[in-house]
């Protein structure tokens, strides 16, 4: 969201903080008092964290004559969006919940107006069954794909066992990987934890050396097929596989 004039309601304990804020990028916004001339024009008035709901009451001047702060003026429609992460508490994570809507604000109820919308985004699931699927695959079935190639070549299906099971642990890394790489990026790498980062970056090379394996595999399987005569050729395919 830029660029945008906001106000941050962050838990504090049991309590609340408001503060002044503006975005100038998608990355995570400054407080108003780190730019020039900016300063903090919100006052809070009361603020709760109370079974997992977090209240906040503040006020600000409709002119601040803060150049950081967007004017409100009395009978003028504003246009606002919002949004929140369920679980933490500063700007590093992408928000799980977001809305949009617009308010006018009035000398009396009658005239002022106040409409708004929700979207939820609980990436944080999708993260779990990333988790379970990757351990699914590199704990159960990648190792019975081995198990098959290595200790089966008596039998006339080892091949095809060793073939579907790590298929489907290819297929299903590539796109989860990709899926979660891309969820990592869009939350603005500056701004994720060291955790976040280390791992998005192991992934990626895990999945990269997951593919040449696949490759690998299939060029060895096609030379054996259509190319019998080259050992050299099928010794070195086999050697990088």
């Amino acid at each position: 969201m830029y660029p945008t004039d906001m106000v941050a309601v962050l838990r504090d304990g049991s309590s609340a903080t408001v503060g002044d804020y503006w975005a100038s990028s998608y990355s995570a916004p400054s407080a108003d008092t780190s730019r020039d001339g900016g300063v903090e024009d919100y006052t809070l008035v009361s603020g709760s964290y109370l079974n997992g709901l977090l209240t906040a009451t503040f006020d600000r001047k409709l002119d601040t004559g803060d150049k950081w702060d967007h004017t409100i003026v009395m009978g003028e429609k504003i246009d606002y969006v919002w949004a929140r992460h369920r679980n933490d508490d500063t700007f590093k994570a992408e928000h799980s919940r977001f809305g949009k809507g617009s308010v006018t604000l009035a000398a009396t109820a009658e005239v002022a107006t106040i409409t708004s919308e929700e979207h939820i985004h609980d990436d944080e699931d999708h993260f779990e069954t990333h988790g379970t699927y990757m351990t699914i695959m590199w704990f159960v079935l990648v190792h019975l794909g081995v198990i098959s190639a290595r200790y089966l070549k008596f039998t006339y299906w080892w091949y095809w066992i060793h073939l579907i099971l790590t298929g489907i642990v290819t297929v299903v890394t590539l796109i989860s990987a990709l899926w979660a790489y891309d969820k990592n990026e869009s939350s603005q790498l500056a701004f994720q934890s060291d955790e976040h980062k280390y791992h998005s970056r192991l992934g990626l090379a895990i999945t990269s050396l997951i593919m040449g394996q696949a490759i690998m595999g299939l060029l060895t399987r096609f030379n054996i097929w259509c190319n019998k005569s080259n050992v050299h050729v099928i010794g070195t395919l086999r050697y990088a596989h």
